[in-house]
């Protein structure tokens, strides 16, 4: 886990070789704990989150982010939320999710006090939610910003 310039914000990496870039989850202590498109941890990753106080959140930006999130959502007992448009995609691939966001629904309390959701159209998916974490002023958001193949 690597600490951001921001308090309370770290994120992980795993790269993909297939796609010849670094795909990032993100771990916000806050609420209880909230991580944001995860990818696989490691145990040594999991001891530290629990050592912070747990997960209590797991937020998608999109379907495709799905990734561990089912793993990890077990494992902490955390609650996964999801954009309301992904709905089909999710239901289809089996995935238990416990709450929808959207532009007429809000996230959980505490979340939806601290973080404003805006949404982006035109990637990989129909739409793509950016979560503005207003305690940090920082936008954090899937695949709206890509990295170029090197």
């Amino acid at each position: 886990m690597k600490a951001t310039i921001l308090p309370d914000l770290f994120l992980w990496s795993v790269y993909q070789p297939d796609r010849r870039i670094d795909f990032n989850g993100f771990y916000w202590r806050h609420g209880g704990g909230v991580l944001i498109d995860p990818m696989p941890l490691p145990t040594e990753a999991k001891s530290w989150l629990r050592e912070q106080g747990g997960v209590r959140f797991i937020l998608l930006t999109n379907a495709d982010h799905l990734r561990a999130s089912l793993e990890l959502r077990r494992e902490f007992a955390a609650g996964l939320w999801a954009p309301a448009c992904d709905r089909a995609v999710l239901d289809e691939l089996g995935a238990e999710v416990d709450g929808w966001f959207g532009p007429d629904s809000q996230l959980p309390q505490p979340l939806a006090s601290d973080i404003d959701l805006h949404w982006l159209r035109g990637g990989k998916t129909e739409t793509e939610a950016v979560f503005y974490l207003r305690p940090l002023r920082t936008l954090l958001f899937g695949d709206a910003v890509r990295s170029h193949e090197s």
